[in-house]
């Protein structure tokens, strides 16, 4: 009885530490996949998200990006750099809504539900989250 315990446990930990790792998504295939909006926005103790408010972000796989505030669209361009966790966008625009979003990111995390990106300082001070439309 022992030795079928014994055998039991052993298999079991083999199925356990055979099984492959689910790895986070690419921020590529979250930012492609939905219609975003911006959920914070900050810059030291600064938070200006309600400037975003009714912006809507569209990421295409080709690298585009247009950004809508419900009156204008502006174009622009993204692209994510895996090896280093960034994301890098520019908005072709002068608001500083935008131009406060145009610039390399450190991505902090990202799933199907938003992204947060945080600034590629040292000492973080500006942080940004996208969130699902």
């Amino acid at each position: 009885m022992k030795n079928i315990l014994s055998i039991f446990l052993f298999s079991l930990l083999l199925f356990i530490s055979c099984r492959k790792r689910t790895e986070a998504p690419s921020v590529s295939s979250v930012l492609t996949a939905k219609e975003w909006k911006i959920s914070l926005a900050r810059e030291m103790n600064a938070v200006f998200t309600v400037l975003y408010t009714g912006y809507k972000f569209n990421f295409t796989a080709d690298g585009k990006l247009t950004v809508n505030d419900g009156i204008t669209t502006y174009d622009g361009t993204w692209s994510e750099n895996g090896n280093n966790r960034t994301l890098t966008i520019d908005i072709l625009s002068s608001n500083f809504e935008l131009d406060f979003i145009s610039q390399e990111w450190k991505v902090n995390n990202a799933s199907f539900t938003g992204v947060n990106l945080k600034d590629d300082l040292s000492t973080t001070t500006q942080e940004l989250r996208f969130s699902l439309f």
